[in-house]
């Protein structure tokens, strides 16, 4: 007998009808919410070194960063794109992706770091020394290539941990992502800077965000180029 709504029936050869994009991200959410809530806590334990190690050193604080948020993350969305795929979200994928992908994930992360540190180190100057107003523009060049990084880094994570690619080919199809899928863009960015914004209200809200945001932005990648005809 055929489902009323679908048309599907158990002797049908097809697949089963894709779930709404909302209902598959819940999914995802409620099966792999013990990977997400222990891995996001691993990160979130890792960013209170992070912090200390800022205290003693500022800079220190950004190497910590490049070398642990990023990896950890990828291996988040390692995991997450399994259940993406329909398999399911493990510890095990998270280690092993982290693990498997540590330096190409650090190398996408470098060149926001960078110039995240660059727009403060000139801000400073800019504040210091007012009267020099050539270093306006500069300061501005920054923020402009930070934020166009940050746009990219939407997609060049999730991009990573689902297909693996090597550095060049991952920013090309991240650059094709971000101009051939512009709103939905532009509505991950807006819940980004959400979800960013909540973890001010509690410093244990970090423990939650990495996960909403991991399955949330695999989910969406995945679904945008599972096909790869978008990307070409």
């Amino acid at each position: 007998m055929s489902h009323p709504y679908t048309g599907w029936s158990p002797e049908d050869d097809r697949p089963l009808p894709e779930l709404p994009f909302w209902r598959k991200v819940a999914e995802d959410l409620w099966e792999g919410y013990f990977t997400l809530l222990v891995w996001s806590f691993f990160m979130w334990l890792i960013s209170i070194l992070r912090t200390m190690a800022g205290i003693f050193f500022a800079p220190l604080e950004l190497l910590v960063a490049i070398f642990t948020v990023g990896p950890l993350m990828t291996g988040l969305m390692v995991a997450s794109g399994k259940a993406a795929q329909g398999g399911f979200n493990r510890l095990g994928d998270a280690a092993r992706g982290t693990v498997r992908l540590y330096w190409r994930s650090v190398a996408l992360a470098l060149p926001l770091v960078i110039f995240g540190a660059l727009i403060l180190f000139t801000a400073k100057l800019v504040s210091d020394f007012p009267e020099r107003q050539e270093m306006v523009p500069a300061w501005v060049l920054q923020i402009g290539i930070s934020l166009t990084l940050a746009i990219l880094h939407i997609y060049l994570l999730p991009l990573l941990a689902l297909y693996e690619t090597p550095f060049k080919r991952t920013v090309q199809w991240a650059m094709a992502l971000v101009v051939k899928s512009i709103w939905r863009t532009l509505a991950l960015m807006v819940l980004g800077a959400g979800l960013l914004a909540l973890t001010f209200i509690h410093p244990l809200i970090w423990v939650l965000v990495p996960g909403l945001w991991c399955v949330v932005v695999v989910n969406a990648t995945w679904r945008m180029t599972k096909d790869q005809s978008s990307l070409s």
